[in-house]
């Protein structure tokens, strides 16, 4: 896992839990991760470009995903996508409330502290979670 990226659909939201993990408290958890933040423009990738290809371009680059998005309205759909990975896919991480994030610093604060507790899981024991598909964030209701 080299990097994280946020879905299109994510951008606004992914920041406010990137101010949570790069705050004082969960500075060091960031730090010790040791990602890199990517976005579509950096992996040659537009906003409308089709779930699959951005999933694929993930995967080839070893970024973990983190999206809002659920559809599944089609064979390019992320959901499609999905149920095709291999057992040495990374996860998607999908938020359960895209617009609580934005609302609730409570909601987005169990989200990031989750999200850091599973990317440290795919650092350290990365065959625990390589092939989950898609994880819900966050873990239990907040």
């Amino acid at each position: 896992m080299q990097g994280v990226i946020a879905d299109a659909d994510f951008l606004g939201h992914f920041e406010r839990l990137l101010a949570v993990m790069q705050s004082e408290e969960w500075l060091p958890y960031w730090d010790a991760l040791r990602l890199q933040i990517f976005d579509f423009g950096s992996l040659g990738l537009t906003h409308d470009t089709r779930d699959r290809m951005v999933w694929n371009r993930c995967q080839e680059r070893e970024l973990v995903l983190i999206t809002g998005n659920r559809n599944d309205d089609g064979p390019d759909s992320l959901e499609s996508t999905i149920r095709d990975a291999t057992s040495s896919s990374l996860p998607v991480f999908t938020v359960g409330d895209v617009q609580r994030v934005l609302e609730d610093a409570g909601y987005a604060r169990a989200i990031a502290v989750d999200l850091l507790d599973y990317l440290f899981t795919l650092r350290e024991r990365p065959e625990q979670l390589l092939g989950a598909g898609r994880i819900y964030l966050p873990k239990k209701p907040v």
